[in-house]
Parts: structure tokens; C-alpha cells; sequence
């Protein structure tokens, strides 16, 4: 999903999937900063790219083209990013970074072979490779994002909860479903049920009940 237009930052827009969620309300200002750079939010993961190849073999899809993506930005700029990955959240962009990119001779031709795809390759990429564009080109900041704990150990899940607190309030966070994630989905900015089709009819109820109280009403851009 694409929401344009945002007052004052016409050059700007930014991208989500249909299963993220605003959870309260955030200003231009969370996504850009006062220059009108772009603030993307990541979360750090440990890769040895030096055996990318047999990552690659192991990966799934999803993965595969997040790696491919920092893979192509090592191959352009020299700049290692193997070890940011995104949040599962929502990515604000500049359009004419974005412009820039995908008509750089080494993109264009990549992007007009998989734009007709109606299912994610592993070979393509998506749109991280954007993301981290126009980070090396020092058009947008990252942010690590601290999604918030709870469920695996309570005293080191509240060790770390205070910690980042702060962080916490700004991050995004993703699960599969609401059913034990209800804490955590509460203190978010945005968080994604990014349900599947191994979810149970039982988790698929409680992610509606969940939706239906959490947000009874339409947002403004639907009604």
C-alpha cells in the first residue's frame, strides 16, 4: 500500500503491506526528519557473508531477497549491509531517490524482468534494496527498531523492555497471530499480523476479535 501526500513532504510516500498497522497516532516526523531525509527502521541480524552462497542455498524466499538486495548494494557502492534487515513495518521512501535507483543500468534491467511476477522469486529483489539505496546515498538515517519481549524468559524479557524502552515506543513488531503476543502488540507504533496458512481456525478468531476491539472504528482514509 502506498500513502501519498503526506502535508508538507510531497516529495515523499510511503510503502506497507495490507497487514501492518498504525497503533497510535505518529506524525511526519517519525518517518522523516527535519531535512526531509527518510528514518527507515531495521533489525540487526548476524551474517558472515563471506559464505553468502551457502546462506543463500538455505534461506528461504523472503530471506533470499532481502541477502540478494545487500548483495547488489555490495556490488554497486562496495558498502556492506548484510547485517540490517527490515522491520516488518512501514518504509517511507523519496521519490525521486527512488526514481534515481530504478533507473540505474544495473537495476532497470533486474526490475523490468520480475515486475510482472504475481508471486516473490528467489532471485528478485524488493524493495530493501531501495531502502538501503538511499541510505548509502545519505538520503535517509537507520533506526534500529527493538520490537518488545514477552513470553520467552520474564526476567530478562523485562530487563530488556526497560532497557529499550524509548526505542519500544517507536518500533514496529511482528507475529504470526495475537494469541500470547497481546503485551507486546500493546506498547508498539505499528505492528503486522503477518498470518499464514498454518494458523489455526482458533488463531485466525482470535486475531479478528483482536482487530475488531483494537480498531472498531474505520480509519479516516476508508470512510
Amino acid at each position: 500500500m502506498c500513502i501519498p501526500n503526506i502535508p508538507g513532504l510531497s516529495e515523499h510516500f510511503l510503502l506497507m503491506n495490507d497487514d501492518i498497522f498504525f497503533n497510535k497516532k505518529l506524525s511526519a516526523s517519525f518517518f522523516f526528519d527535519r531535512h526531509g531525509h527518510a528514518k527507515n527502521l531495521y533489525v540487526h541480524r548476524r551474517v558472515k557473508y563471506k559464505n553468502l552462497d551457502q546462506i543463500l542455498k538455505k534461506s528461504n524466499t523472503y530471506r533470499s531477497t532481502i541477502l540478494l538486495s545487500a548483495k547488489k548494494i555490495h556490488e554497486i557502492y562496495g558498502t556492506k549491509m548484510y547485517s540490517y534487515a527490515p522491520s516488518h513495518g512501514i518504509d517511507p521512501y523519496l521519490k525521486s531517490t527512488w526514481i534515481q535507483f530504478q533507473n540505474h543500468p544495473e537495476i532497470k534491467e533486474s526490475i523490468e524482468k520480475q515486475i510482472h511476477n504475481k508471486f516473490r522469486q528467489r532471485w528478485e529483489f524488493q524493495r530493501w534494496l531501495f531502502t538501503l539505496n538511499q541510505v548509502v546515498q545519505k538520503h535517509a538515517t537507520f533506526r534500529r527498531s527493538h520490537p518488545p519481549k514477552s513470553g520467552h524468559n520474564k526476567i530478562l524479557d523485562t530487563i530488556y523492555n526497560i532497557t529499550h524502552w524509548f526505542s519500544i515506543r517507536r518500533s514496529s513488531y511482528v507475529c504470526p497471530h495475537v494469541s500470547g503476543h497481546k503485551t507486546s502488540l500493546k506498547y508498539a507504533a505499528i505492528f503486522c499480523i503477518n498470518d499464514s496458512g498454518q494458523n489455526t481456525p482458533q488463531q485466525l478468531s482470535e486475531n479478528t476479535e483482536y482487530l475488531s476491539k483494537r480498531f472498531p472504528n474505520k480509519s479516516e482514509f476508508e470512510k
